[in-house]
C-alpha cells in the first residue's frame, strides 16, 4: 500500500483511492485462491470416492463376464448390484459437475428483483414430491409479497438439493418439519428443513459436495447457510436478505 503521508490534499485522496483499489483486488485475489484450493481438494476427494464403486462395479461385471454365480437368483444379484453402483456413479459424476460450475467464473450468476411467491410455489412443488414418496410434511409456511435480489436457476438448484438430501437420507417413518418466514426485524427469508436420519452407514452424503454446492450459491446471494448435524436429527437453514 502507499504511504499517506503528505500534507496535500489532492495528493492524500489518490492515495486513498489507490490503496482502496489495491485491497480490492487483495480480496479478489484471495478469493480466487481459496475457490481454486476448494476446487482442487473437490477433485482429490471425488475420484477418491469413485474409486470404491468402480472398484466394486468392475468386481460384479467380472462375475458376470466369467459366469462365476451359481444360478439365475446370483446372476440377477450381481446384476442388480452393478446397475446400484453406477447410479452412483452417475450421481457423484452429476455432483462434481454441479460444483464446477457453481465455482466457475462463466456461469450466469447475475441477480435480480424476485418475487418470493416463485419461492414459495418450488418449494411446495418439492413438498408435494416428498409427500408423494410416503413422506408427512409439517409445514410452516407464511407468504408473503417481499422480494429479493436473486437468480432463478440457481435458487431452483438450491432448493433442489436441500430436498433430494431428505429424499435420499432421511428416515420416511418420521416426519419432516420445513419452515419457511420472513424476519421482519432483521429482513431476510428464513428456511429450515429439519428430518429424523436413517440409521444407515450410507446416511452421510460422501463429502457433502451438494451441500457444499448450496453453500456456494448461497454465498452468492449474501445469504448464509448452517447445517446441524446431531445424532439423530439432520437441519439445513438458509437465509436470504430481503430487497431493501
Amino acid at each position: 500500500l502507499i504511504d499517506i503521508s503528505s500534507n496535500d490534499k489532492y495528493m492524500r485522496r489518490l492515495a486513498n483511492t489507490i490503496n482502496n483499489q489495491l485491497r480490492i483486488l487483495r480480496r479478489e485475489r484471495q478469493k480466487f485462491q481459496h475457490g481454486d484450493l476448494e476446487l482442487k481438494n473437490a477433485v482429490t476427494n471425488i475420484s477418491h470416492d469413485l474409486r470404491t464403486p468402480l472398484t466394486s462395479l468392475m468386481g460384479y461385471l467380472d462375475i458376470i463376464r466369467l459366469k462365476k454365480f451359481k444360478n439365475e437368483d446370483q446372476y440377477n444379484l450381481y446384476l442388480k448390484n452393478s446397475i446400484d453402483k453406477v447410479n452412483q456413479i452417475n450421481e457423484l459424476a452429476n455432483k462434481m459437475f454441479e460444483y464446477f460450475l457453481v465455482f466457475s467464473k462463466d456461469q450466469d450468476t447475475e441477480l435480480s428483483k424476485m418475487s418470493l411467491g416463485v419461492i414459495y410455489e418450488y418449494i411446495l412443488e418439492n413438498i408435494g414430491v416428498l409427500e408423494e414418496n410416503g413422506f408427512e410434511v409439517i409445514k410452516n409456511i407464511k407468504h408473503s409479497d417481499y422480494f429479493i435480489r436473486g437468480n432463478i436457476n440457481l435458487v431452483k438448484r438450491i432448493i433442489n438439493n436441500v430436498f433430494s438430501n431428505v429424499l435420499k437420507y432421511a428416515d420416511i417413518k418420521q416426519p419432516v418439519y420445513i419452515t419457511l418466514l420472513i424476519d421482519e426485524d432483521i429482513e431476510n427469508l428464513g428456511l429450515t428443513i429439519k428430518n429424523t436420519k436413517k440409521h444407515s452407514a450410507n446416511y452421510i452424503e460422501s463429502n457433502q459436495i451438494g451441500l457444499k454446492s448450496v453453500q456456494q450459491m448461497i454465498k452468492i446471494h449474501d445469504g448464509t447457510f448452517t447445517v446441524l448435524d446431531e445424532e439423530s436429527t439432520f437441519t439445513v437453514s438458509i437465509t436470504i436478505p430481503l430487497m431493501q
